[in-house]
């Protein structure tokens, strides 16, 4: 069985190892995110596709695009430790 890249689970790894560090970040990028949204969203990926949903309108597909895009391997995110 061969390994094959899965970048929506990285980015999961990534928003989950780092939280802290990305909240600010993320509202920067999200400038409809709310530190109420932050605290919503608790590191859980799903509760961030969530939000991006709400706050933007957009499908469930549409929010995980987006956060590749931005927190995806080629961004300037920082990866956990």
């Amino acid at each position: 069985m061969a390994f094959e890249f899965n970048p929506i689970k990285s980015t999961m790894y990534r928003i989950e190892g780092g939280w802290e560090e990305m909240c600010a970040d993320l509202m920067e990028i999200w400038g409809a995110l709310t530190h109420e949204d932050m605290a919503l969203i608790e590191a859980d990926h799903n509760k961030l596709v969530a939000r991006i949903k709400m706050r933007y309108g957009v499908s469930t597909a549409e929010a995980e695009k987006l956060i590749e895009q931005k927190l995806g391997k080629d961004s300037k995110a920082k990866s956990p430790a």
